[in-house]
């Protein structure tokens, strides 16, 4: 979950997002992404802000490519 702006959203991260863009290994353990999670956790959040300035739904899925800028 995620709130700012006024609002509370249900989010997600997607698998590929984290290998390419976390340094998560391909086929990593569930530990080793929560691990690259956390790690990553101040610039996924600011992703998600991003995203929420956007869309406006009751959800968000991060994938790499909401990372290529």
């Amino acid at each position: 979950m995620a709130a700012a702006h006024g609002q509370t959203v249900q989010c997600a991260i997607t698998r590929d997002a984290l290998e390419e863009h976390f340094w998560s290994p391909i086929g990593a353990s569930d530990a080793r992404l929560l691990k690259a999670f956390a790690d990553g956790r101040k610039r996924i959040a600011a992703a998600v802000e991003r995203k929420m300035l956007r869309d406006k739904s009751a959800s968000i899925v991060l994938h790499a490519a909401d990372f290529s800028h």
